[in-house]
């Protein structure tokens, strides 16, 4: 009994001490998932399995909820973190998890960058954007799949978080204010896709690793098609035409403004 212990949760109990150093914070509907098991093919980053979500640093009641919502019963914190997330690390250099709450308007707040700056002041930061419109289409692809009668007028005016979401300043600015730019790496959606060789040697640099040219071949996850041309284009003229749209273009400004540090790119998003 001792030896089966052992040779199930002897790792987990090793490692029990283990803090992340490594999170994909969003954005979400922009590559995370494809991301996040790319990434954990590299023998020095571990990325959580088989959650890739797990809100490690919200309220435990509230992921508890979540999961349970999802047939994942968590007994308690040590229990989801030591079986749920730690199980399958063995050592590696990067810890990491890609939870896109901590970019919603929701939980993204100056309290919780604060709360990770005290857990792991060294944190790294991963933060990927798009085409803030092609965002909003996407998100709402991903809603419809789980209501079939969902109409994309209802969606923009009832969903708290289309919009905000997609304001990438504004939903970076307590990391960049309490981590500080150093820490953060941004990657362009389009560029995951087109250049995803250029995008892996981009975050080995950050975190200061060998380049694995077998990383570079990235396999799509939960992926929402953007195919249906022409509503699509319909979708974007409401878009175009919604009140909060100016949000959008101010939110663009502000992000290109940061494009100076490097850190943002130098393409605009809208």
């Amino acid at each position: 009994m001792k030896r089966w212990f052992e040779l199930n949760f002897g790792t987990q109990r090793k490692h029990r001490n283990k803090k992340f150093n490594l999170l994909i914070i969003g954005a979400q509907k922009c590559g995370t998932t494809s991301l996040h098991y790319a990434l954990n093919q590299h023998p020095q980053i571990y990325m959580t399995q088989p959650i890739k979500e797990p809100g490690y640093f919200l309220p435990f009641k509230t992921m508890q909820a979540y999961y349970k919502s999802k047939n994942i019963i968590l007994k308690n914190e040590q229990h989801f973190f030591e079986h749920h997330l730690l199980k399958g690390y063995n050592g590696e250099t990067y810890f990491g998890e890609s939870s896109t709450f901590y970019t919603t308007k929701q939980w993204g707040t100056l309290a919780l960058a604060k709360k990770i700056k005290a857990y792991n002041p060294q944190m790294k930061f991963i933060y990927l954007v798009r085409n803030r419109v092609d965002r909003i289409i996407s998100h709402y692809y991903h809603e419809k799949a789980k209501q079939a009668n969902l109409e994309f007028e209802y969606f923009l005016n009832t969903n708290k978080e289309a919009f905000e979401i997609s304001m990438y300043y504004k939903r970076l600015l307590p990391f960049i204010e309490v981590f500080g730019l150093k820490n953060i790496q941004t990657i362009y959606f389009n560029e995951l896709i087109n250049n995803t060789e250029n995008v892996v040697k981009k975050i080995h640099t950050f975190l200061d690793m060998p380049i694995l040219e077998e990383l570079t071949n990235l396999v799509k996850k939960n992926a929402t098609t953007l195919n249906i041309l022409e509503q699509n284009k319909l979708f974007k003229v409401q878009i175009l035409h919604h009140p909060k749209y100016e949000s959008l273009i101010l939110d663009d400004q502000l992000f290109m403004h940061i494009a100076k540090t490097k850190v943002a790119g130098d393409r605009r998003l809208v």
